[in-house]
């Protein structure tokens, strides 16, 4: 009976590990492919964008038709007719459209940076939690690098949940639009914008795929950097009294030199997708 008991809470501890080695190492917030397991950080993935953000998008995609629009008046109708009057009447709605484009844009970065910020303060809690629920077992077989660099990793996710990406994001089905408007005022026009989207996407997905490769190598190699200085600091009593700081050292410069060699390809290939997004702006 007592070693059936045995038995029993071995099998239960060694379920209860392998559940928290699960949570832990399968990816708490794996840098590249985010599948929160813990209740509340599903919950702050599954919380939607606030529904102004939505209404708040349309009404500046609308607006800012304003402009090419007033041009196309004044290329048109006002400059041969000479019509003076209906100029300072087009000028003056014009203006009043900027203004409020600029009202509801600061609104809308206003509402994107809250959600953003509410979704990190609700994700580090989910971090914290997870850590202290799992056993200390299975902490020991993550590098402390690693651990800090799926915290760190939340940072990541509010810098593009309340950045530019995500607003472009929001104001990406709105090119169908301004597709259909050129359409209606150019006709077959339309085909180069269209053709010009077609080469970024195909540019964005080759580059993309370069450099989801590169950022998952950086990404090894900083936790390999950073676990090697808190075992450093950990250490550092013996590391002095073996005198090894050569040793420690040389060891640093060759993770640095790998680290430096990554650094250059991400540079390189982010250099070569702004390249293509400046050139698309300005033949668009």
């Amino acid at each position: 009976m007592h070693t059936k008991t045995n038995g029993q809470e071995t099998s239960s501890e060694k379920k209860v590990l392998d559940n928290s080695q699960q949570r832990f190492a399968g990816g708490f917030l794996d840098r590249f492919s985010i599948l929160p397991t813990s209740t509340m950080a599903s919950a702050a993935f599954r919380e939607k964008l606030p529904f102004a953000l939505y209404v708040g998008s349309l009404i500046i995609n609308v607006l800012a038709l304003a402009l090419p629009l007033a041009l196309l008046q004044i290329y048109d109708r006002i400059i041969p007719n000479e019509a003076l009057d209906t100029l300072s009447i087009l000028m003056g709605g014009l203006v009043i459209a900027l203004l409020i484009d600029g009202v509801f844009k600061a609104a809308r970065a206003h509402l994107v940076a809250w959600h953003a910020a509410r979704m990190e303060h609700k994700l580090n809690v989910a971090a914290v939690d997870c850590i202290l629920q799992t056993p200390a077992s299975a902490l020991e077989e993550q590098e402390a690098g690693a651990v800090m660099d799926q915290i760190n990793a939340v940072q990541t996710l509010r810098e593009f949940e309340g950045g530019q990406s995500r607003l472009l994001i929001l104001d990406l089905p709105f090119v169908l639009m301004f597709l259909g408007l050129v359409w209606v005022i150019g006709g077959p026009i339309v085909a180069v914008p269209i053709i010009m989207f077609g080469l970024l996407a195909i540019a964005t997905l080759i580059t993309g795929k370069a450099q989801r490769a590169v950022l998952k190598d950086r990404a090894q190699l900083d936790d390999r950097r950073y676990s090697f200085v808190i075992e450093t600091l950990t250490g550092i009593h013996s590391i002095k009294a073996m005198s090894m700081e050569p040793q420690m050292q040389r060891r640093y410069d060759r993770l640095l030199a790998s680290a430096a060699e990554v650094s250059y390809r991400t540079i390189s290939l982010g250099g070569v997708a702004q390249a293509f997004g400046n050139s698309f702006s300005s033949l668009t």
